[in-house]
């Protein structure tokens, strides 16, 4: 059972990320994303996954709206068929509406 626990814990063990992801609103405000949903991208971003999903937000009227990050070739949507110039984009699950994510490095 030890050897069992040890194999478990460095299969979640992630770096913490080094750096903030921010998506890009209409009006070109830049807007951080929850701690958590920052950690989800960057384990998906290091592990070279093609997309992640985030947490869903959940509006005052009760409606439900999920969100998923893309990564390199596959920062593409139906509202954004080339990939976004940082090569990481956020997709309204629910309508295809786009948004680009920077990522800053934190000193």
């Amino acid at each position: 059972p030890e050897g069992n626990e040890e194999a478990q814990e460095e299969e979640i063990l992630i770096p913490a990320p080094t750096c903030q992801y921010l998506h890009i609103a209409p009006g070109g405000q830049r807007e951080p994303f929850s701690p958590d949903d920052n950690a989800a991208i960057f384990a998906a971003q290091q592990r070279g996954a093609p997309a992640v999903r985030i947490a869903d937000v959940t509006l005052p009227n009760g409606r439900v709206l999920e969100f998923e990050i893309r990564f390199g070739a596959n920062a593409v949507s139906e509202r954004m068929p080339r990939p976004s110039r940082t090569g990481i984009c956020q997709v309204n699950l629910g309508n295809q509406n786009t948004r680009i994510v920077e990522r800053v490095e934190r000193e």
